[in-house]
């Protein structure tokens, strides 16, 4: 028995060294797949491909990614993959790419964004200083309303007096009368052009029928209220001198029902 034991070890010894040199043959062959150098030709296509086959899918995706930007570069006179490149160095240099792509476009997002602002803050401030001079060049109020049973159904049957206070004759006065309620909740908003010359002084009285539309919540209560409730107001849009000039700015058609 003693001597089986001892003529087994130089077996197990040479098993063991076997073993190592396999293990040791494997992960010399085998290595680290984010530390292989990457061909550095562009055109060698399916070489890089092949590097890249044994790491995550992800940063397979983001590999893809890189050789796609850098052969673009390439072509259009850019160094390509430098020399000695690895996995990982590409990987770092991607990322590090995608994440300067982010901040350029989140800076010029931003930008727009804050432009955007600027030309709103002033367009309403445009907007209000043109209403004032609008209202100092022309009066307009409603004389008339009522709501009216016709053939066709109910109509709002309302008259505008219009009145030029200004020093400049018109030719197209356009505004918006809006009617609301007690609490100022606005109910029906109707537009309307008066385009007849209105000299310096001069004033006129405009009318017509507007229909009641039964499928607008705001009509139909604006029909139930005594119209000594119903506040109305006169928002000037555009009005258009005889010279050529003109306040506001002319609307653009609007085709639906207010």
């Amino acid at each position: 028995m003693i001597g089986k034991e001892i003529g087994d070890k130089p077996m197990k010894a040479n098993y063991f060294f076997l073993m190592v040199c396999v293990l040791s043959t494997w992960a010399i062959s085998c290595g680290d797949p984010y530390e292989a150098p990457l061909p550095a030709d562009v055109n060698d296509k399916i070489g890089f491909y092949k590097t890249i086959s044994s790491v995550a899918a992800e940063d397979q995706k983001l590999l893809s990614e890189y050789f796609t930007r850098i052969t673009e570069e390439k072509l259009k006179g850019g160094p390509g993959i430098p020399a000695g490149t690895t996995v990982k160095d590409a990987l770092a240099a991607q990322k590090s790419f995608k994440e300067e792509e982010a901040r350029k476009t989140q800076q010029l997002r931003e930008a727009a964004e804050k432009e955007q602002a600027a030309r709103e803050a002033q367009r309403k401030v445009d907007l209000v200083k043109a209403q004032e001079e609008m209202a100092a060049t022309c009066k307009a109020e409603v004389v008339k309303i009522n709501v009216i049973t016709t053939a066709v159904g109910r109509s709002f049957d309302m008259d505008i007096r219009f009145k030029n206070i200004g020093s400049k004759e018109l030719v197209v006065v356009m505004g918006t009368v809006q009617f609301a309620d007690q609490s100022g909740k606005i109910l029906k908003e109707i537009k309307i052009p008066y385009y007849k010359a209105l000299k310096p002084g001069a004033s006129a009285v405009s009318g017509g029928k507007i229909p009641v539309l039964q499928d607008r919540e705001g009509d139909v209560q604006l029909t139930k209220l005594p119209l000594s409730k119903v506040q109305v107001k006169w928002v000037p849009i555009w009005y258009k001198f005889a010279d050529g000039t003109q306040l506001g700015q002319e609307p653009k058609p609007d085709k639906r029902r207010r």
